[in-house]
């Protein structure tokens, strides 16, 4: 994989999401990525489809399809590819039911990264690829299990069976369902069940290894006997938790040696008729007397001087010869397990146990033995430990904190790599060790509440918490615990995610809003200032204003016939500046009153509005050739005296600058897109420069090259109200080829 392109499927229907998430990619992949995009589930599921792809990206809200049912209906179609979702919202119980779905990872869209992507991708593709050959583990093991010839148990530290195989099941004549949870003496008689028992304890007691026989009279009375191999299976904290066993039938080898002292030839029959590898040495195993393979070993039923050589593994050889001078040594039985080789010429595993036949005088006259086939138990043994180191493995790699504890002392069993790192401690400062012995808890209060949590409702999900590190530092994360079962013993399994970044991002963004809140504020009182300011220099400035307007007039009236005609031009040109004048105080108060006034919300017929405002710009000027074309039908909500002043700017401005036009053409109606409409007025004027658009809405700003009249406020106006609506405006135009004034108004 690492010498091609990665095939990533993405399946998001923003686009702009599609393109960074594409082009982080891109960026972070050194080995190159070939990207597929879906806008929705089912275009994603058609692409799964017709091809195969190295990972899945997928959001958990399409059109489509929503929550992780999306994700599981893409894991469902391409079980063997590595998933990862994406969602707009952190959720520390999405992340656990991600993960109980075989989802690899989820990712927060707006915390992506080329990073975090990279870093997800692969540990998505790896967790997915432990995931499965930890599956594939397991289906064999259980096969192994389920397959060999041998009975094969575990039990609890009360003796208890916890599991069985079929074979177990043959041999106590019943289902595994009726002796679950029950120890020996619950359903086998006292004698057979006692010796279990005591080499349980042994077991125990001794660690390592017990090979022994035992012997059992089952429900028919009839008495089975066999060699036992007894071990300790360790638990979460590393101490003996189980005790595992395999039996091996030897029943049939007993019988035979009970057989041999009553009758050679009957001896002879049962060998004959025996499953297992039998065989006869002599006493100082130099030459072999007798041998029945049934077709397990190689070389023939032929016995031989050179058994070793024939039969035994080469790396084995030196510690059987071991073992057979100490068996002839101590003239005790010889028992161990080694590698043969097997008829088809690859290597087995057997367990050979010989006991020694003695005469009269205590003389060692032969050895008899038995040999068993148990390379499916070895295997399913290496399968088990394998599959073990990937769980481990697994619990290691997961980036978030995550502890095993007891129920009643609450010690920890296990912490994975994660909780070391953050928390700075070593494995060996934990485990043995509570919470409180480590001081971990900010708020040992809170420590208590989770813990009766736990207790009356089993589970906690997405719990905010306060930890302690080793050195002091605290850190912010998201605690979710549950009670959890393993072989039938119950442990608490705790996950926190770090979230310290994003707790202190938080908080400096509710200062920053804080902040912004009182900018406001000041800005609020700063504009009521100025429009207070405002509205008192227009009231002043009418006082003198109408003085010298005034005296204009009484000029004209007494003295205009003694003044020459220079003078009464001076006259009237100051008569005429009072007045332009006092319009534009006219002017900055309405201004004013108009864009801060609170906007009523009613039913307003902008249709009519504008046919009765064209009606009245035609009378205006009857001798103008101008063309209304006005949308009908078309309604708002808002305030109708605020919605009028926009109308009379927009259409008094179209006619104001179509004014030169032979012919002017003024439109107003509406355009749909999506959900949301946008109102319009176009004429056919002169237009303007896109350059200057940034102009057109600022207050007593115009543009030079257009000479009208007026005092550049009516534009402004129009922003103010519809912003105050809750709406954007904005203009478009062209040199030459008229002006489109847009404007658009919620709900």
């Amino acid at each position: 994989m690492e010498n091609r392109p990665l095939e990533i499927l993405l399946i998001e229907d923003d686009p702009a999401q599609a393109a960074m998430i594409g082009k982080m990619l891109a960026e972070s992949l050194r080995q190159g990525v070939s990207v597929r995009h879906a806008k929705n589930l089912a275009d994603g599921l058609g692409q799964l489809a017709r091809g195969d792809f190295d990972i899945i990206l997928v959001a958990l809200g399409l059109p489509d399809s929503q929550g992780l049912q999306t994700a599981l209906s893409v894991r469902n179609r391409a079980q063997a590819t590595p998933v990862i979702v994406l969602t707009m919202h952190e959720d520390e119980d999405i992340a656990l039911k991600a993960l109980q779905m075989d989802i690899q990872d989820y990712l927060v869209k707006g915390e992506i990264n080329g990073t975090t992507l990279k870093r997800s991708i692969r540990y998505a593709i790896q967790r997915k690829q432990d995931t499965e050959a930890l599956r594939q583990s397991e289906q064999r093991f259980a096969s192994f299990m389920l397959h060999l010839p041998a009975a094969a148990w575990m039990k609890d530290l009360q003796g208890r069976y916890v599991y069985a195989n079929t074979e177990t099941e043959r041999i106590f004549s019943m289902p595994l369902s009726e002796f679950t949870g029950k120890g020996d003496a619950e359903f086998l008689s006292s004698e057979t069940a006692g010796p279990l028992r005591e080499n349980d304890q042994r077991v125990l007691a001794e660690g390592g290894s017990l090979r022994t026989t035992e012997t059992m009279r089952q429900i028919d009375g009839v008495e089975g006997h066999y060699i036992v191999s007894k071990f300790s299976v360790p638990g979460p904290d590393g101490r003996p938790g189980y005790v595992g066993g395999v039996a091996f039938d030897i029943t049939e080898l007993v019988r035979a040696e009970e057989a041999l002292h009553l009758s050679e030839e009957r001896f002879r029959a049962l060998i004959t008729a025996s499953s297992q590898v039998l065989y006869r040495m002599s006493p100082d195993w130099s030459e072999m007397r007798e041998f029945h393979s049934r077709g397990f070993l190689a070389s023939t039923e032929t016995p031989s001087s050179n058994w070793l050589q024939e039969y035994i593994s080469p790396d084995d050889q030196p510690q059987v010869v071991a073992a057979i001078r100490e068996a002839i040594r101590t003239r005790s039985m010889f028992e161990l397990e080694h590698r043969v080789r097997r008829a088809d010429g690859s290597l087995g595993w057997t367990w050979s146990r010989a006991v020694p036949l003695m005469d009269a005088a205590g003389r060692i006259t032969e050895w008899f033995g038995t040999a068993n086939d148990i390379t499916t138990r070895k295997e399913a043994e290496e399968a088990l430990r394998k599959s073990e180191k990937k769980f481990a493995k697994v619990f290691h790699a997961v980036p978030a904190l995550i502890a095993i504890s007891t129920l009643e002392e609450n010690k920890y069993l296990d912490v994975n790599e994660t909780a070391l790192q953050l928390l700075g401690y070593r494995r060996e400062e934990v485990v043995g060790r509570t919470a409180t012995e480590l001081d971990l808890w900010e708020d040992p209060s809170l420590q208590a509440r989770v813990q009766q949590t736990l207790k009356e409702h089993g589970h906690i999900s997405n719990l905010e918490v306060r930890f302690r590190g080793k050195n002091g530092q605290i850190f912010t994360g998201l605690l979710s615990a549950e009670y959890v079962s393993f072989n039938g013993d119950h442990y608490r399994l705790g996950l926190v995610k770090d979230i310290s970044d994003r707790k202190a991002a938080e908080e400096e963004i509710a200062r920053l809003n804080i902040e912004l809140t009182e900018r406001a504020a000041e800005l609020e009182a700063a504009n009521r200032e100025l429009d207070a300011f405002t509205y008192t220099v227009a009231h002043d400035l009418r006082k003198p204003l109408a003085v010298v307007s005034g005296y204009c007039q009484a000029l004209r009236e007494l003295c205009e016939d003694t003044l020459d005609e220079e003078c009464r031009g001076f006259l009237a040109a100051a008569y005429d500046g009072t007045w332009r004048m006092n319009q534009l105080i006219d002017t900055l108060l309405d201004f004013s009153r108009l864009t801060h006034s609170e906007p009523r919300r009613e039913a307003v017929d902008l249709s009519g509005m504008a046919q009765a405002i064209a009606a009245e710009l035609a009378l205006s000027e009857p001798k103008r050739r101008a063309e209304f074309l006005i949308a009908e039908g078309v309604s708002v909500m808002g305030d109708a005296d605020l919605l009028r002043v926009v109308m009379v700017n927009l259409l008094g401005n179209a006619w104001k600058y179509t004014g030169s036009r032979e012919q002017a053409v003024i439109e107003f109606g509406v355009k749909q897109g999506g959900e949301e409409k946008t109102y319009f007025v176009r004429d056919n004027g002169p237009g303007f420069d896109m350059a200057d658009a940034d102009k057109l809405f600022v207050p007593f700003r115009r543009i030079a090259e257009q000479r009208f009249d007026g005092h550049g406020v009516g534009l402004a106006t129009v922003e103010r109200i519809v912003r105050r609506h809750g709406g954007q405006v904005w203009a478009e135009g062209e040199p030459g080829t008229g002006a489109v004034f847009y404007f658009t108004l919620p709900g």
